[in-house]
């Protein structure tokens, strides 16, 4: 029976917000924030783009930090979580026809109640392991939708970004920075080389400063060819986008980082016990179109003066 209280507004401009998902998204490996590799070529070309500098996950799990993402709770008042509805839902009160298309968390008991309020839900085939499954895939969906609806939209693209293992998330052309994680052979060699068999073996790993560092080489080559992937995703999406003339915003923000053994600590992927600032600090930019620029002069100088302010994905 909760009501955000919104009235529908009958004379607005024909206005599409895309809100993306990033998936396991470190701040500091993107281009456009000053990393050293060029990650990010294409979005580093877009104009109307906005990068801010301070946002933090809210937590280093994707099932822990997207809900807060989608709505109105806090750690400290997560109880709001199951009394009050979603951004999704108040974008749908406001009159926006709503839509959901994923390539993971199908079955997640937090995010399916949402995604299954909206107008559309679409889910990818959910396996990490698939190597076909890409995130660019989503605009399979995506297109039909920016071609049919003649009203407002609201629509979330939850996309698989840079899951480990970071190779699955990128085609052969995208194996820029080498040498990467070419298939498991690869890890297995390596691993091999210092007489250790198991993956599992994480005190041999651990203890091994030259096994890491060569395995550190691996990931973070790995990581940023899945970055370059999801910079050819977003400018796509962004196209597709620029296409329809309508008013068009794209935010897109990264649910949690990553660790890739960056320090004496040793640690990797993420959801660890102790935290880092690899797995909070995170990306989030704003890209609006021409028409939506000239229709809101004011949200984008208040996105142009807020972006170096601490933020957090909730």
């Amino acid at each position: 029976s909760f009501s955000f209280g919104i009235k529908k507004q009958k004379k607005r401009p024909k206005e599409i917000v895309v809100l993306v998902i990033g998936e396991t998204a470190r701040y500091g490996n993107f281009g456009i924030n000053g990393y050293a590799r060029n990650t990010t070529p294409r979005l580093s070309k877009r104009t109307n783009l906005i990068s801010f500098d301070s946002t933090y996950a809210i937590a280093n799990l994707t099932t822990v930090s997207v809900p807060f993402i989608l709505s109105r709770a806090t750690p400290q008042t997560t109880e709001i979580f199951n009394k009050e509805k979603s951004v999704v839902e108040a974008f749908q009160k406001a009159g926006y026809h709503t839509a959901w298309i994923a390539n993971q968390s199908f079955g997640n008991k937090l995010l399916m109640p949402i995604s299954s309020s909206c107008d559309y839900t679409h889910y990818l085939p959910a396996d990490i392991t698939n190597h076909q499954n890409r995130d660019i895939k989503l605009l399979d969906y995506l297109q039909p939708l920016l071609d049919n609806e003649k009203g407002q939209q609201f629509i979330v693209l939850h996309s698989l970004g840079c899951h480990f293992k970071y190779n699955y998330r990128y085609p052969s052309e995208f194996s820029q920075f080498l040498p990467d994680m070419n298939g498991d052979e690869t890890v297995k060699s390596i691993l091999k080389k210092y007489d250790i068999t198991d993956l599992t073996d994480f005190e041999k790993i651990r203890n091994n400063e030259a096994l890491l560092t060569e395995a550190k080489t691996l990931l973070i080559n790995s990581y940023d060819n899945a970055i370059l992937y999801t910079d050819y995703f977003l400018d796509s999406t962004i196209s597709a986008l620029e296409k329809t003339g309508k008013s068009c915003v794209l935010l897109y923000l990264g649910d949690h980082g990553e660790n890739l053994l960056d320090d004496d600590r040793h640690l990797f992927l993420h959801g660890t016990y102790s935290g880092s600032a690899y797995e909070y600090h995170v990306p989030l930019f704003i890209w609006y179109s021409e028409q939506y620029k000239r229709l809101n002069p004011n949200k984008i100088k208040a996105i142009e003066v807020n972006k170096s302010k601490k933020t957090s994905t909730m």
